[in-house]
């Protein structure tokens, strides 16, 4: 004997018990009433806090754009630029800049930034700077030393956009197999 059908008995006994379940919780909730919602005591912090844990990912996203941004305005305007003092990253940095790639990067860091302020692009913007948070890091890491902290800080501010979403969780579940 197959063992398709087997599983396929499986499945729909299976389906059949939780719709049973759906249709119980909702004969218990109609007896139970109306929903009663608890009273907030004066001095109650409890909303205050996870009302805060809720607007982490805005704050990071905001303070992530802040860098973006800002060297996006700075490229163009030019009212800082590192000066070259023998430092193998600087020299990188000014070669990009000389050749025009860094046109293209900053356009990416400009459009990023853009998008993680808005709230309806925040979590792609937030999956999309991820990479480049990353690269960020590793040529801080390797080739501009002192450049460390601030990388750091923005690949932590980076995951804080993406923290606490269900859409991160989609993206490493294990798929379930049949069986």
């Amino acid at each position: 004997m197959s063992r398709i059908p087997r599983i396929q008995g499986r499945i729909l006994r299976e389906q059949r018990l939780a719709r049973r379940d759906v249709a119980e919780s909702e004969t218990v909730r109609s007896l139970a009433g109306p929903r009663q919602t608890p009273t907030r005591m004066p001095g109650d912090r409890s909303d205050g806090l996870s009302m805060m844990m809720k607007s982490i990912p805005t704050i990071c996203a905001l303070l992530l754009a802040v860098p973006l941004l800002g060297s996006a305005v700075n490229h163009f305007l030019e009212f800082a630029r590192p000066p070259i003092d023998g430092n193998a990253g600087l020299e990188l940095m000014n070669a990009l800049r000389e050749n025009g790639l860094m046109d293209w990067i900053i356009l990416a860091h400009a459009v990023t930034g853009t998008l993680l302020v808005l709230t309806r692009t925040r979590f792609v913007a937030g999956l999309v700077q991820l990479p480049i948070s990353c690269g960020i890091v590793a040529f801080n890491v390797t080739l501009y030393p002192p450049g460390i902290p601030l990388a750091i800080v923005m690949l932590l501010l980076n995951l804080g956009v993406l923290r606490g979403d269900e859409r991160v969780d989609v993206l490493f579940q294990v798929p379930r197999t049949a069986g």
